[in-house]
């Protein structure tokens, strides 16, 4: 049986969230080193590489966790049904004491009604089996969505707020921009 959350009870996750962000971030700035490049195929080969994975790995979960809550909450996409992957990062900067990530986020889909209910007609669904490293398991007739994502965090200025972010995801009709910055 599957647990229904309401509005509220999400936006209380989305605002506990943006106070964990602060402390993550501020981890970020201060060990990441952009000297150690990951390993793609063993991020934790040596313990200064998996460091860097971990604290990679932290923003792109909260990230990953404000994307779902903010597509939850959006009226286009409260009633699909849809399953991310985790936010894949290819290209990070850190300017004036924010961090940009830039990547891709897989959006798939599994069985025959994958092209009606799952994504509109301005995307281009691949088959599973071309992305099989992605999706863990054997699916059969499944399809995936490649969607571009940007994504700004910035630490608080003073202990009472929380940090700030602004996520730009997906492209045509699957845009969407949320943000708590002003």
């Amino acid at each position: 049986m599957e647990k229904r959350h309401s509005k509220r009870a999400r936006k209380k996750r989305l605002r506990a969230r943006e106070g964990q962000l602060n402390a993550a971030l501020a981890l970020f700035l201060e060990h990441y080193d952009f000297s150690l490049a990951l390993d793609a195929e063993d991020p934790t080969a040596t313990p200064e590489t998996e460091r860097q994975f971990r604290l990679l790995l932290q923003l792109r979960w909260l990230v990953n966790d404000f994307l779902w809550v903010r597509l939850k909450l959006h009226p286009a996409w409260r009633k699909r049904q849809w399953f991310l992957e985790l936010f894949d990062v290819d290209e990070l900067r850190i300017e004036n004491g924010s961090v940009t990530m830039r990547g891709d986020v897989v959006w798939w889909a599994q069985g025959k009604d994958a092209f009606g209910q799952w994504w509109p007609a301005d995307h281009e669904p691949h088959p599973t089996a071309s992305y099989k490293v992605k999706i863990r398991g054997e699916l059969d007739g499944g399809f995936w969505v490649l969607e571009p994502m940007n994504v700004i965090l910035k630490p608080a200025k003073t202990e009472k707020h929380n940090a700030g972010y602004q996520i730009e995801f997906g492209y045509g009709s699957t845009y969407l921009k949320a943000t708590n910055m002003r």
